[in-house]
């Protein structure tokens, strides 16, 4: 019976090893960016396939002007166990398990909360690691640190085309930025 129950554990983290790899394989990673809202400001990253630049993961720093607070915001797809929540870790850090929520499009969140202490780790450190259960089984996934740091304490991107008229403005951009994108997309 024990022989047949590592068997199948073997099974499936093998197939675990392989599916990791296809996706990884198929990822296209965005660079950190900084974007800046009247008095609150995010540092960004995503992971894109390849084939359709679908987003499929990222994550993203948030912090209030004048508040010591940080929120590090990760999102998995919908099909994430919400009962399950996320195991988020920076490096080799103990998982902070967070529940799941704030589900939009295909997307879903967890945060972490923290201060200078979370900044210092995000950007001394490589990468950002999560992992979730969806409706296929297990799920890892990997966001590297490698520009964090040049893009948190540089210029935000743009902030003053948000303020002078936010909505038009924000369909514009998003729009060319999802051209760009697959642009970028169809180059690799």
């Amino acid at each position: 019976m024990q022989t047949r129950i590592l068997f199948f554990v073997g099974i499936i983290a093998s197939a675990e090893v392989l599916a990791t790899r296809a996706v990884s394989e198929e990822l296209i990673y965005s660079p950190w960016t900084k974007l800046c809202l009247s008095d609150v400001c995010f540092v960004a990253k995503d992971a894109r396939t390849a084939s359709d630049c679908t987003q499929r993961f990222g994550a993203a720093l948030t912090e209030r002007t004048g508040e010591t607070k940080k929120t590090l915001r990760v999102t998995v797809p919908s099909s994430t166990d919400h009962a399950r929540g996320v195991r988020i870790a920076i490096d080799q850090d103990q998982p902070i398990e967070r529940p799941v929520g704030g589900c939009y499009a295909n997307l879903c969140g967890a945060e972490i909360e923290g201060g200078a202490e979370l900044i210092a780790r995000l950007k001394h450190g490589n990468k950002v690691v999560f992992d979730a259960v969806g409706t296929n089984g297990p799920m890892h996934f990997e966001l590297p640190l490698s520009n964090f740091a040049s893009a948190y304490d540089g210029p935000a991107q743009a902030p003053a085309l948000f303020e002078a008229q936010p909505e038009k403005l924000q369909e514009e951009l998003m729009a060319q930025s999802e051209a760009e994108r697959k642009t970028q997309c169809a180059a690799n």
